[in-house]
C-alpha cells in the first residue's frame, strides 16, 4: 500500500470518527444555537474573504472592498455607473 493509499485509510477512519461527533454535538444544540452557530460561520467567511481583499487592494475604500466582495464571493456584477461610483 502506498503512502496516498494509507494516508486516505488513516484520513476516512478520522473523518469517520469526527463525522459522529459532530453530529452528536449538533443534535444536542437547540434550533436557535444551529441558527446562532451559522450565521456565526457566515460572518466568519465573509470576515476572512474582507480580509483577504483588504491585502490584495490596500488602496482600497471599504465601499470599494465591499463592491469587489459582492462581485467576486456572491456573483453579482452592479451596473458600471454604480461601480464606477463607489471606486472614487
Amino acid at each position: 500500500m502506498g503512502f496516498m493509499k494509507s494516508a486516505s485509510v488513516l484520513q476516512s477512519d478520522t473523518r469517520e470518527r469526527a463525522e459522529l461527533v459532530h453530529q452528536r454535538a449538533y443534535r444536542a444544540m437547540t434550533g436557535e444555537e444551529r441558527y446562532r452557530l451559522g450565521v456565526e460561520m457566515s460572518d466568519n467567511a465573509r470576515d476572512i474573504a474582507l480580509e483577504g481583499l483588504r491585502q490584495k487592494y490596500p488602496a482600497h475604500s471599504q465601499k470599494a472592498l465591499m463592491l469587489v466582495f459582492l462581485e467576486r464571493v456572491m456573483g453579482w456584477r452592479l451596473p458600471q455607473p454604480v461601480r464606477d461610483a463607489q471606486r472614487k
